[in-house]
């Protein structure tokens, strides 16, 4: 019974050693935004979606001119 507990064990670690060598190749990020940016170079979406995000977006409403840029005040 000590043997299987063992054995198992070692298994345990052989996979999470192997997980922790992948996860040394990785690439890393400074920011959330740089990790989207590359995510969706690396993976775009299907070409229906794409063309219904593009419709979608030339539809939303324009934004106002606030009254403060229309006073000359800018960030």
């Amino acid at each position: 019974m000590n043997n299987k507990f063992q054995h198992n064990h070692e298994n345990e670690h052989e996979h999470g050693h192997t997980s922790f060598s992948e996860s040394k190749t990785g690439v890393e990020f400074a920011t959330a935004e740089e990790a989207l940016r590359f995510d969706a170079d690396a993976n775009p979406p299907p070409p229906e979606i794409a063309e219904r995000l593009n419709k979608s977006l030339a539809e939303e409403p324009k934004h106002e001119t606030s009254i403060w840029r229309k006073l000359g005040f800018r960030k």
